[in-house]
């Protein structure tokens, strides 16, 4: 199919596209709609997993592709795409991702989606891979049109077939093989990745270009699924003749004659070479990560202990000189600092890594407020701020505590750094039954977040520009903490907005059966 047929048959095809930023998923409509008839957008992936689910029953088809962002509430993109693919197998899915999405690559490349986009969407990028895809839907729907017709064993059979080899060799790995899995067809692309000639591939069944390191169990899933008349899908590693290992995508479709019974078998393969070989690299770059955190949590929290010990006792010391006693308060203090900011490296790691536990439980929310108050009340009398918490009784919520704890610290905390002395700082409260959920806001009297960071405020290492202008800086990664346990842990959503009169208002939204 050329660029000029490709274009066009694009335009046919329908998209649902999943992005709870409400700016990034207009702007990314924008761009999608100069290539497909139509964009649907979702906010979530629950809202997209019901619009999915109701153009099935109502028009008793599919969108084309989906493409959905990962990290979302209520159903985040790998939970959506594998409820899509249980429905529809063959569903084409692209993944949106960011740099911190890389342990999720794996999982997505073994469910089976087409492709991945790396955030913020960019036009090359986002053109190169959805022709890619358009191209193998039209590939895909027209074998689905072949097999039909091979059902029927019209006339018109051999005609089809010199077709349907021409719509596909430039992009597809395509053989055929009889029912004890001898090939009888292998098309050129089949030829130029493997290495073999049509004459050593005919005759032979696929193991010619099985790798070692394939479990048989495998292949007794695969020929168990095919003979019983279904379709099978997964990812095999394959050996060319020349010893290099491929990756490929396999789609294998029994092919059924005018008894139903099983004539041959059809396999569809697409390269996936490079995308493995990138999830690998991905991998060994968590694992160094990973490494790097430990070696790290050993080789200065070991030293940093001591420091603190000895300063500590130094400062005990009535004898000890006023100069030294100031001297090593300083030591003391920047010590606490930098093991604060090597624990809070090391909690983001192993949230991301999903090593860190949790306990959910019911809890009163009146008590939490009270501890928070006692133990940031020293903070805010510094500035001469008064905490205003949220006036309830006997209000629960299911939850881990001491992580929304860990929430709520941060953020109060932040909210008394920038806020002017003489003011205040309040937590607010309500339980909205229709939506069953829970709404907390902190408010604040400061300069407010710059517009250009309130999108980026709470990635990782990521400080706003009156962060940097106002106040001592951290480690860029509280708020990353607090968006990794409200809307990964907890399923809910965090965000900011700047207040018509000055100040800001961080805002945090906890399902009620969280």
């Amino acid at each position: 199919m050329n660029i000029k047929s490709l274009l066009e048959y694009t335009q046919s095809l329908n998209i649902l596209y999943v992005e709870d930023n409400i700016e990034i998923a207009h702007n990314g409509k924008d761009m999608l709609s100069h290539y497909f008839n139509s964009v649907d957008i979702a906010y979530d992936g629950e809202d997209g997993s019901q619009k999915y689910l109701n153009s099935l029953k109502q028009h008793h088809t599919s969108y084309d592709i989906v493409i959905t962002d990962i990290n979302m509430p209520k159903l985040n993109g790998v939970e959506l795409s594998r409820l899509i693919l249980r429905t529809r197998p063959e569903q084409a899915i692209v993944i949106m991702s960011g740099q911190e999405d890389s342990a999720y690559l794996m999982e997505c490349i073994n469910m089976g989606v087409s492709g991945f986009l790396s955030k913020p969407l960019d036009f090359k990028q986002l053109h190169m891979l959805l022709s890619r895809i358009s191209q193998a839907i039209a590939d895909r729907k027209f074998v689905v049109e072949h097999i039909d017709t091979l059902k029927n064993r019209n006339s018109k059979l051999e005609n089809k077939n010199t077709q349907l080899n021409k719509a596909i060799d430039a992009s597809v790995l395509v053989s055929k093989s009889n029912t004890k899995g001898i090939i009888t067809y292998a098309n050129q692309a089949f030829i130029e990745v493997s290495g073999y000639s049509l004459d050593e591939l005919i005759g032979n069944s696929h193991n010619i270009v099985r790798h070692s390191d394939t479990e048989d169990e495998l292949y007794h899933d695969m020929w168990k699924t095919i003979r019983s008349k279904k379709v099978w899908r997964g990812m095999l590693k394959n050996k060319a003749k020349d010893g290099h290992d491929y990756y490929v995508d396999v789609t294998i479709v029994p092919v059924l004659n005018a008894k139903n019974r099983i004539s041959e078998f059809l396999s569809i393969r697409y390269e996936v070479t490079n995308l493995v070989l990138a999830t690998r690299k991905a991998q060994e770059s968590q694992m160094a990560k990973e490494q790097f955190l430990a070696n790290m949590s050993h080789e200065l929290r070991t030293p940093l202990t001591a420091i603190l010990g000895f300063s500590q006792m130094i400062m005990a010391r009535a004898d000890t000189p006023e100069i030294i006693s100031n001297c090593v308060s300083k030591i003391n203090i920047a010590g606490i600092n930098l093991l604060t900011q090597v624990n809070t490296i090391l909690d983001l790691s192993k949230i991301e890594s999903g090593q860190m536990t949790y306990q959910f439980d019911n809890f009163q929310l009146k008590p939490l407020f009270e501890e928070l108050r006692v133990i940031l009340e020293s903070q805010a009398k510094d500035k001469n701020i008064s905490l205003i918490m949220p006036m309830i009784d006997k209000e629960e919520m299911h939850g881990d505590k001491l992580s929304i704890k860990q929430v709520f610290m941060n953020l109060l905390s932040n909210a008394i750094k920038f806020t002017a002395i003489n003011t205040t700082v309040e937590i607010s409260y309500t339980c909205n039954i229709e939506q069953k959920e829970h709404i907390f806001k902190v408010y604040d009297q400061g300069d407010g977040v710059d517009e250009k960071d309130i999108q980026t405020l709470f990635e990782p290492f990521y400080q706003g520009e009156n962060s940097r202008i106002n106040a001592t800086p951290g480690t860029g990664l509280g708020l990353a903490i607090c968006k990794r346990i409200v809307t990964d842990v907890h399923k809910g959503k965090i965000g900011v907005e700047n207040i018509k009169n000055g100040g800001s208002c961080f805002y945090m939204t906890i399902p009620i059966n969280s």
